[in-house]
Protein backbone atom coordinates (compact mmCIF):
# COMPACT_ATOMS: atom_id res chain seq x y z
CA UNK A 1 0.00 0.00 0.00
CA UNK A 2 1.58 3.37 -0.84
CA UNK A 3 1.31 5.92 2.36
CA UNK A 4 0.45 9.61 1.27
CA UNK A 5 1.41 13.04 3.54
CA UNK A 6 -1.67 14.37 5.00
CA UNK A 7 -0.62 17.36 2.62
CA UNK A 8 -1.42 15.20 -0.11
CA UNK A 9 -4.33 13.62 0.58
CA UNK A 10 -6.05 16.53 1.07
CA UNK A 11 -4.94 17.87 -2.47
CA UNK A 12 -6.31 14.60 -3.73
CA UNK A 13 -9.38 14.78 -1.78
CA UNK A 14 -10.40 18.57 -3.36
CA UNK A 15 -9.12 17.07 -7.37
CA UNK A 16 -5.92 19.05 -7.07
CA UNK A 17 -3.62 18.59 -10.14
CA UNK A 18 -1.02 20.33 -8.02
CA UNK A 19 -0.38 20.73 -4.85
CA UNK A 20 -0.35 24.65 -5.02
CA UNK A 21 -3.62 24.35 -6.25
CA UNK A 22 -4.53 23.75 -2.62
CA UNK A 23 -4.09 27.49 -1.65
CA UNK A 24 -6.43 29.52 -4.13
CA UNK A 25 -10.15 29.71 -4.85
CA UNK A 26 -12.92 30.64 -2.51
CA UNK A 27 -14.77 27.49 -3.01
CA UNK A 28 -11.44 25.43 -2.54
CA UNK A 29 -11.84 26.78 0.78
CA UNK A 30 -15.59 25.92 1.65
CA UNK A 31 -14.25 22.27 0.34
CA UNK A 32 -11.33 22.29 2.34
CA UNK A 33 -13.25 23.41 5.60
CA UNK A 34 -15.76 20.34 4.82
CA UNK A 35 -13.10 18.02 4.56
CA UNK A 36 -11.29 19.02 7.75
CA UNK A 37 -14.02 19.32 10.19
CA UNK A 38 -16.09 16.51 8.45
CA UNK A 39 -14.08 13.81 6.85
CA UNK A 40 -10.73 14.57 8.69
CA UNK A 41 -10.40 15.02 11.72
CA UNK A 42 -7.63 16.16 13.84
CA UNK A 43 -6.93 12.16 14.72
CA UNK A 44 -6.37 11.41 10.91
CA UNK A 45 -2.98 13.45 10.62
CA UNK A 46 -0.20 13.46 12.93
CA UNK A 47 0.83 16.27 14.81
CA UNK A 48 4.23 17.34 12.51
CA UNK A 49 1.64 16.92 8.95
CA UNK A 50 -0.81 19.15 10.83
CA UNK A 51 1.66 21.56 11.46
CA UNK A 52 3.11 21.31 7.67
CA UNK A 53 -0.29 22.09 6.06
CA UNK A 54 -0.97 24.73 7.99
CA UNK A 55 2.25 25.97 7.38
CA UNK A 56 2.06 25.67 4.20
CA UNK A 57 -1.55 26.95 3.10
CA UNK A 58 -1.22 30.30 6.01
CA UNK A 59 2.34 30.65 5.93
CA UNK A 60 2.38 30.38 9.70
CA UNK A 61 4.27 27.99 11.72
CA UNK A 62 2.03 27.08 15.01
CA UNK A 63 3.74 25.31 18.14
CA UNK A 64 1.19 21.85 18.36
CA UNK A 65 -1.00 20.19 16.11
CA UNK A 66 -3.92 21.24 17.64
CA UNK A 67 -3.04 24.93 17.03
CA UNK A 68 -2.34 23.98 13.95
CA UNK A 69 -5.86 22.29 13.08
CA UNK A 70 -7.34 25.05 14.63
CA UNK A 71 -5.71 27.56 12.96
CA UNK A 72 -6.59 25.67 9.38
CA UNK A 73 -10.19 25.64 10.24
CA UNK A 74 -10.06 29.69 10.90
CA UNK A 75 -7.98 30.09 7.54
CA UNK A 76 -11.25 28.44 5.82
CA UNK A 77 -13.34 30.93 7.19
CA UNK A 78 -11.33 33.81 5.95
CA UNK A 79 -12.14 36.24 3.35
CA UNK A 80 -10.52 35.31 0.19
CA UNK A 81 -8.39 38.18 -1.31
CA UNK A 82 -8.36 38.82 -5.47
CA UNK A 83 -5.52 37.53 -6.79
CA UNK A 84 -3.34 40.66 -8.41
CA UNK A 85 -3.99 42.17 -5.37
CA UNK A 86 -1.57 44.71 -3.35
CA UNK A 87 -3.84 43.60 -0.50
CA UNK A 88 -2.35 41.61 2.73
Amino acid sequence: MVEVSLLEYLAMKMNCEYLSDLRYGPVRKKRLRYLLSEKCSYASGEEAEWIEVCRYLTGEEKETGQQAYKRLLQFCEEDEIPLGSDEK
